[in-house]
């Protein structure tokens, strides 16, 4: 018998991150109709004009398409490059908020994917803009 025969293996430490695990305080509302489709195929979302927060003049980027939104952010794709940190305005319906990227990924050559948190802490503002991105279409039945 060895000297290390005697010692007891020691259990392995659990990981205490979950697979997959974003670390988000809130849930987020999907706009996609279904997740089977690529991202880069997929045309479901809402599109929101995106800007750069310049105090001075308003500098226009592009559009983005956001595909989950909820209390503390949302995701956004777009053919713009957002770095991490940037400070973003998006504008949907005459309404305006401001965000920052907390992640952005390449999804393709063209389109980028990135996670952002509003910066107000208002959520009056948040649930506001929530509200009108997710408002539904509601139709009523026509009279025959």
């Amino acid at each position: 018998m060895s000297h290390f025969e005697e010692f007891i293996p020691a259990e392995k430490k659990q990981a205490n991150e979950l697979p997959n695990h974003e670390h988000r305080q809130y849930l987020r509302i999907n706009l996609r109709e279904t997740g089977d489709e690529s991202l880069a195929l997929a045309c479901d979302g809402v599109t929101v004009e995106l800007y750069a927060d310049n105090w001075w003049r308003k500098q226009r980027l592009g559009i983005a398409n956001i595909k989950n939104i909820g209390l503390g952010g949302a995701g956004l794709l777009s053919a713009t490059r957002l770095t991490v940190g940037r400070s973003i305005i998006i504008e949907f319906q005459g309404q305006r908020l401001k965000l920052e990227v907390a992640r952005s990924w390449p999804v393709n050559n063209k389109l980028h994917f990135s996670g952002a948190k509003w910066v107000t802490q208002d959520e009056n503002e948040i649930i506001n803009m929530i509200n009108l991105i997710t408002k539904k279409n509601t139709y009523t039945p026509a009279s025959i």
